[in-house]
This record gives C-alpha cells, sequence and structure tokens, in this order.
C-alpha cells in the first residue's frame, strides 16, 4: 500500500467509523465485572510510577435525552429506558468497588461526562456520584461533572455540590438555534445558562465553565463575538472553545474563528491559559477565577507519564504501558503495549494533542531516542505528500483540514493496532 493509498484508508477512518460512535442498545444488560488481567496490570502500574505522574478518574454516562448530535465522536445511545439507567447506575457502582484498592493515595482529577449525566433525575445522580465522594483529590485537583443545559437543573447543581464536586461544565456549543439544528442538538435558551451558572457559583464552585464548537455549520462572526458576550452575561468563570475533529472546513478557517475570539476574550480581560499547543481545546478565564485552583488534566499524557481509570461503556484506561476499555456488553478487553507500540501510539498522541507539533528535544528527554531516526519510514512517506515542515528542533504536519491531521497522525500509529481496531495497517 503506497503512501497516498494509506491516506485515504485513514480518512475514510476519520470520516466513518471516528466521525460518530454508532448509538447502541443495551438489549440485556449483563453483570460488568473488571477482569483479573486488567487489575494485576493497574497494581504492577501503581507500583512502578509511585514516584511519577498522577491517576485520574474518568466516568462515562452514555445516554443523552432525545437525540445524538452529528458532531458527537462518543458513545451514548437515545435508546434506553428508566430501568436501564438503573442498571447501569449499578454497574458503574460494582466496577468503582473493584478499583477501590487503587486509590489509596490522592488522585488527580475525577471527571463525570457523556452523553450527559444530567440524563439522570438529580436524586438519581446523587445516587450514582455519592460513593465517589469518599475519594481524596489533590488540593490542586478537580471533580468535573459535565452537563447539557437542556437537561440541566439547578437541582442537578445542588446534588452534584453535595457530593464534592467544585467544578461543572455546561455543553452550550452555541446560542444560535439555527446553528444547533444543522448539528441536530437540542437548543439551550440564554436565560437558562445563566441561572445555572449563578446557582453554581452561589454554591461556591471554584469553576463553571461554559463550551463552544468551532467549525459549526452556518457560524459568521457575529455568532462567535456574541458567544464571547454571552459568556461574560451568563456568569461563567470559564470557557472552552474546541475545534470541531471532523469538521471539513479548511484548518485556516477553523484558525480564523479562534483568532476572533482570541480577540474578544483579550478586549474582556479574559485571560488565555491553554491551547496554543493544542489541536482542539482553548481554554479562557474570567479575571474573577482564582489561577491557583486546578492542573487542568482529564487525559492520559503520554509524556507526564499520567494515567487514567475509566469506568463505564466505552470507557478507555490508559497506563504506560497498558489499556483497556470495556464495550456495551460489560466485557473488559486489555492489550499490553510493547516499548515500540507505547512510542508509536506516544508520537501519534503527542501529535494530536499538541497542533501537529513534536519538539524533537522534549521526545528524546522523554523516551530516550531521537524521533526523526525511530520514524525515519513515516516520516519520509509525509514528506513525500507535502505534509511535513521540519528542523532540528520540531517536527510538523502540515494539513488542510482536520479530518486529513487525524488521518496523517495514524502514520504513527502501531501496525497491529490500526489492524485490531479497524482492520487496516
Amino acid at each position: 500500500m503506497t503512501a497516498f493509498e494509506r491516506l485515504a484508508v485513514y480518512r475514510r477512518l476519520v470520516e466513518s467509523n471516528k466521525a460518530c460512535v454508532p448509538p447502541f442498545s443495551f438489549g440485556e444488560c449483563k453483570d460488568g465485572r473488571v477482569c483479573d488481567e486488567v487489575l494485576e496490570g493497574w497494581k504492577h502500574a501503581r507500583e512502578a510510577t509511585r514516584l511519577r505522574g498522577g491517576r485520574s478518574i474518568y466516568v462515562h454516562v452514555p445516554f443523552c435525552r432525545e437525540r445524538r448530535c452529528s458532531f458527537c465522536m462518543y458513545s451514548s445511545s437515545v435508546d434506553y429506558n428508566e430501568i436501564d439507567l438503573k442498571r447501569y447506575r449499578d454497574r458503574i457502582l460494582r466496577e468503582f468497588g473493584a478499583w477501590q484498592e487503587m486509590f489509596s493515595e490522592p488522585i488527580r482529577n475525577f471527571y463525570v461526562g457523556g452523553g450527559t449525566p444530567s440524563v439522570y433525575s438529580a436524586s438519581q445522580l446523587a445516587v450514582l456520584l455519592s460513593p465517589f465522594s469518599r475519594l481524596e483529590v489533590e488540593p490542586l485537583g478537580e471533580r468535573t461533572c459535565e452537563m447539557s443545559p437542556s437537561t440541566a437543573t439547578t437541582d442537578h447543581i445542588a446534588a452534584i455540590a453535595k457530593c464534592g464536586f467544585n467544578r461543572i461544565s455546561l455543553g452550550v456549543q452555541s446560542f444560535d438555534p439555527k446553528v444547533t439544528r444543522a448539528v441536530n442538538r437540542e437548543f439551550s435558551e440564554k436565560a437558562h445558562v445563566r441561572q445555572l451558572c449563578e446557582y453554581a457559583r452561589a454554591l461556591s464552585f471554584v469553576d463553571v465553565n461554559l463550551d463552544f464548537m468551532l467549525g459549526l455549520p452556518f457560524v459568521a462572526e457575529d455568532n462567535l463575538r456574541d458567544a464571547v458576550q454571552a459568556v461574560r452575561e451568563c456568569g461563567a468563570l470559564s470557557a472552552s472553545f474546541y475545534y470541531w475533529r471532523q469538521a471539513t472546513v479548511p484548518r485556516r478557517r477553523l484558525e480564523w474563528e479562534l483568532a476572533i475570539v482570541c480577540d474578544e476574550m483579550d478586549k474582556c480581560g479574559w485571560e488565555f491559559v491553554s491551547g496554543a499547543q493544542n489541536t482542539e481545546h482553548h481554554l479562557f478565564f474570567s479575571p474573577e477565577r482564582r489561577k491557583d485552583t486546578f492542573r487542568f488534566v482529564t487525559s492520559s499524557n503520554c509524556i507526564d507519564n499520567e494515567q487514567v481509570i475509566g469506568l463505564g461503556t466505552h470507557a478507555h484506561g490508559f497506563r504506560p504501558s497498558i489499556s483497556y476499555s470495556c464495550d456495551s456488553e460489560n466485557t473488559y478487553k486489555m492489550w499490553c503495549m510493547s516499548q515500540e507500540m507505547q512510542l508509536k501510539m506516544a508520537a501519534a498522541n503527542i501529535l494530536y494533542h499538541h497542533d501537529n507539533v513534536i519538539d524533537k528535544r522534549s521526545f528524546a528527554s522523554a523516551f530516550g531516542l531521537e524521533f526523526s531516526d525511530l520514524f525515519r519510514d513515516e516520516i519520509s512517506a509525509l514528506h513525500g505528500m507535502n505534509m511535513v515542515e521540519e528542523d532540528e528542533t520540531e517536527f510538523r504536519l502540515v494539513c488542510k483540514d482536520n479530518i486529513e491531521s487525524i488521518a496523517a497522525q495514524k502514520f504513527f500509529w502501531d501496525a497491529s493496532y490500526l489492524k485490531r481496531q479497524y482492520g487496516v495497517g
């Protein structure tokens, strides 16, 4: 397979498999059990990395109320009932019990996302999350719960506050109903979002975040300026602007949208906290928000040896040499990574999370190997398609849009992983 053919295959993967995780039905939900092999691997990881890195927990709630947004890549279902919600809640609590011994030391972050956890009633959500309140979180860590404003109420916010949460993230995406209709998302009225933000702040949440998406259909300059104004009017303490990963709009369009947001935020005195080296997440802090509160870490980090324990359907867990996931039938799957596979996955992840750039000196310092020597064939193939710029210190992928960007990153994935996951490689 030529480099051009490989790129075409990987692009199709992004547009199909990665563009939207197929909805699923729980059917007859089996009792989930964390397999001994996964637990033993994590016990070994705990001892091997006791002096480095940190552990975080991610809990996935795979339900949305009535529809799936067309931009969503995550596992979620609209085909469920109250029995399914209770069954899934009980399953998460069983999984948490199996992992209990891993949390004798403080964790870095605790993050609950979806789907949207607010499909549960406030009382049901409290039952799900209250056992996690026993977890000790590092002083600069976070306890975050995502919610869709279309399903969230002040009762939900009160419930998670009682469970020790100190951060809430509301997925607005756009305050323009024309835009939300185009991506099959329920529209959220600004007044309701403002009510939720004000209530969370009254309960002393340290951070109240609003999420927006860049690259959506029908977005004009006025939409972006209005979004920034709405963030301030709603009383949010931070705002996150994400690139739509499957956006077919040119990369320069996404950068143009972000530049407008940055300009408006700067005029308002908001600080651009992260995103200069991150391909999808651009975070801004209000002048009112404390700057010393959180390490904003909710996913694994190859360089810093971050580890994530994922609980729930299609949640993934990572440590330096083991990755696992649990499917909708509660079957845990784990694969051990050779050193070569770890390095290949690390390269792809660094490119994904750092705006398609690899600092060669940082890579060599972290892994003891030269990036250009390790990936000579992959780099040569990408050079042949004029998709690389590099010098002695930096390697950069040059892509016309985000789909091509993610496709090019797959040149650094381990071939056996691609074959196992997607049947190609």
